[in-house]
């Protein structure tokens, strides 16, 4: 027989033989969309055959779809009406029906009604033993609670991988500590050890959303942790948090903890393991961090050969969370004890590459970055010293929403008030500019470090993709009114954010090893959090929605105080964007001589130089506009550049950018270290 045709009857024999296969919940296993979306449609065959009359068919079908939908299949599943099919031809007594009806329902009541009905109608379908394991949880029935989390044990366990993770994480929590979560899967497992098997008992594991969403938990939670009584019914994660921590008992996040949640409380969180340790005053992680690894923790699956397939996947998605700690203790080990380090590091790749992070992995594995600068850098401390202001101790105010995302820097109201406190520090009064990089990659390039350059070079950029059609030409020449080569007053940009760490390094040792710095002080240089940045842009006053203090972004004569995209800004009257209102022709060629103030839009249709404009009160430049500033956490930046609408100068908004990108720059802070 030809080979062609073999292949095809192959084929075909294996999708008329195809057989579905239990759909598992997420928690246990890990598909792609893909193959959820090819069971679905194989259950559907199932469930539509009349000769079948098989209710659970019915049940796959809609799980499948419905986690297709979850991970983004398209086009999506109508899981709707898939129930709507079930409900013509399931009867009461079926399970499935009962289920789909709960997975459907509107509100919690109706959700753990039908949930109960299910189970009555086959108490031996595993199936219903999470929902109603949470739902005894959440009524505060601990005795049913723990009857349905031995059933889930002993019926269908969670894959070995998992519960060691969720050891780790119990085991990461100091004692008689409070332990937040977020998810299903950092949640449910870590219960279990609790409940069945009396893992930690002393730690008080919290759910953020059945907190924030369910009163009798929340009720129960807030007496077993003698808290304050909160007086609304709907509450913000960050308020949930405040309400914990000020509480008798430490409190730790564990690291699946919500991402806005854990940027916004970034300053007051410090690695412990699988968890941070919330406090509010300085705290020494390390210890803990060392002996929860050495002590506590089980290693099994961060050292042995990891294991393959759905469950162990599950377990892969979260083994990236050890990545941080390990990070840092290998760097510990470095010193302590070289072969534990190696050891670690064996453990980081394995996992990296498990989770698709082994190329973002490889930059933290380099070596450190140690003697970069040479003794020849035409550059002395106090040139460097001499760019910086102080900025004074205090705190920072801004407002938040229901679902805890940034509003404004200027609270309207009383709700959602978040106010930060931080210690003074010393912040470059203007971005670093491309002749301040290019002192840095002549030393480089001096050293011969073509590796480093490779990391630090700047990206090209497509300037023309943020300008209107009536802007854009492919001649970057004509898009400034410098030429190029004349540029180099102009933020850096288009730089990764790895890049601008491994800058601050080189800073931090070019000042060092001058013998005339003063005071003989050592200084460490690095990117600001997104907090100090806002902080430092108010410029000393309480509330002030701009660096210049006042409420618009123009002064009384028109002229604009930033740099930023005018063509994004519709006018309230004609609806036309303020670009489309001026002399094109005249306003490039012919700016005024006023700061901001050249008929065209705010002085330049790309960067301008790190001191245009007028400074705030306490010195500083353009912390609005122009350049877009980096921030401490990577793929964060605040302060809107001249690529963003003028919504982004308000102080305090944060965006999420992949580096390099042509309208992300960065300043640092100078810290004395002695």
């Amino acid at each position: 027989m030809r080979p062609v045709l073999l292949l095809i009857l192959v084929t075909l024999l294996n999708v008329l033989t195809a057989t579905p296969r239990y759909i598992q919940p997420i928690t246990h296993e890990y598909h792609e969309a893909d193959y959820y979306a090819q069971q679905a449609r194989e259950w559907k065959v199932v469930a539509e055959d009349p000769t079948t009359c098989d209710d659970m068919a019915w049940y796959h079908y809609y799980l499948a779809a419905h986690f297709a939908n979850i991970y983004g299949y398209e086009p999506s599943f109508n899981v709707s009406a898939i129930h709507l099919a079930a409900e013509e031809v399931l009867g009461e007594n079926d399970f499935a029906l009962h289920y789909l009806r709960c997975r459907q329902s509107t509100t919690s009541k109706q959700r753990f009604d039908n949930l109960r009905a299910a189970y009555a109608a086959a108490p031996d379908q595993v199936e219903s033993y999470p929902g109603l394991a949470t739902y005894y949880l959440i009524e505060g029935d601990m005795v049913q609670y723990r009857e349905f989390m031995r059933k889930i044990d002993a019926r269908n366990p969670f894959p070995r991988g998992v519960m060691e993770w969720s050891y780790n994480q119990l085991q990461s929590v100091g004692k008689n500590g409070v332990l937040i979560t977020h998810g299903d899967n950092d949640t449910y497992a870590t219960l279990l050890l609790q409940a069945v098997h009396e893992v930690r008992p002393d730690v008080s594991v919290v759910n953020l959303p059945l907190l924030a969403n369910f009163p009798t938990y929340r009720k129960r939670i807030v007496n077993e942790l003698n808290l304050a009584t909160p007086t609304e019914d709907q509450l913000l994660y960050s308020d949930l948090l405040e309400i914990i921590t000020a509480g008798p008992r430490p409190v730790y996040l564990g690291v699946g903890a919500h991402d806005n949640l854990v940027a916004e409380q970034a300053h007051k969180l410090y690695l412990t393991g699988l968890t941070f340790r919330y406090a509010a005053d300085s705290f020494n992680n390390l210890l803990p961090l060392v002996h929860n690894y050495r002590d506590q923790w089980r290693q099994n699956d961060l050292f042995a050969p990891l294991g393959t397939g759905p469950r162990q996947a599950v377990a892969d998605q979260l083994n990236q969370n050890y990545l941080p700690a390990l990070l840092e203790l290998r760097e510990y080990y470095q010193i302590q004890d070289p072969g534990e380090a190696k050891r670690l590091e064996v453990a980081v790749r394995r996992i990296a590459n498990r989770s698709g992070l082994e190329d973002r992995i490889e930059e933290f594995l380099a070596p450190p970055p140690h003697n970069i600068a040479s003794e020849n850098v035409a550059l002395k401390a106090r040139q460097i010293a001499k760019n910086f202001r102080e900025i004074p101790a205090g705190n920072y105010q801004y407002q938040l929403d229901e679902k805890g995302n940034f509003i404004s820097t200027f609270p309207i109201r009383k709700e959602g008030i978040k106010t930060i406190k931080l210690s003074g520090f010393w912040l470059q009064e203007t971005e670093v500019s491309n002749a301040d990089y290019q002192l840095f990659l002549e030393d480089l390039l001096r050293q011969r470090y073509f590796d480093l350059l490779d990391t630090v070079a700047i990206a090209e950029a497509d300037y023309n993709q943020f300008l209107p059609e009536g802007q854009r030409d492919p001649s970057i020449n004509s898009l400034y009114r410098e030429r190029v080569e004349l540029l180099h007053n102009h933020p850096v940009t288009s730089i990764s954010h790895r890049a601008a760490e491994l800058y601050a390094t080189w800073l931090t040792e070019v000042y060092n090893q001058d013998p005339k710095r003063k005071d003989q002080v050592t200084v460490r240089f690095r990117l600001p959090t997104a907090d100090e940045i806002a902080y430092a842009a108010r410029g000393g006053r309480k509330y002030s929605p701009y660096p210049w203090g006042g409420p618009s972004v123009a002064n009384a004569k028109g002229c604009f105080l930033a740099n930023f995209n005018t063509s994004l800004i519709e006018h309230p009257i004609n609806g036309k964007s303020l670009w489309d209102m001026v002399d094109k022709e005249k306003a490039l060629r012919n700016p005024s001589s006023e700061p901001g103030c050249d008929f065209a839009s705010d002085g330049g249709l790309l960067t301008v130089p790190v001191d245009a404009y007028f400074p705030n009160d306490y010195g500083i430049y353009n912390l609005s506009g122009n350049a877009a500033e980096m921030t401490s956490q990577d793929g964060v930046d605040v302060g809107g550049s001249w690529a963003d609408h003028a919504l982004d100068m308000e102080i305090g908004r944060r965006q999420k950018r992949t580096t390099p990108h042509p309208a992300v720059g960065f300043r640092l802070v100078m810290e004395y270290v002695d």
